[in-house]
């Protein structure tokens, strides 16, 4: 987690946060995208309807708060983002 980033270097911890560096606002936006997708397309497998989608929104405006606002620079706010789950 970006939070971590200071003390996964200090250890020598291979991180995806340490790997993305810049990129890891853009992979978690790509990854996000990927995720309700997969849900919107599970959902109509299966035929769910208007309060499946409508709850679809409600996470995918969530998901993509997170990742617009989220400082990466400062371990609380990343950490207060993750918890906000």
């Amino acid at each position: 987690a970006p939070q971590d980033r200071v003390d996964d270097a200090k250890i020598g911890m291979r991180s995806t946060a340490l790997l993305l560096g810049e990129w890891t606002k853009p992979a978690c936006a790509a990854w996000s995208c990927l995720f309700i997708s997969g849900l919107a397309l599970s959902g109509a497998d299966v035929g769910l309807g208007a309060p499946f989608y409508a709850s679809l929104l409600g996470a995918s405006a969530h998901l993509a708060w997170q990742v617009g606002t989220v400082d990466l620079g400062k371990p609380a706010d990343c950490a207060a983002k993750f918890r906000s789950n």
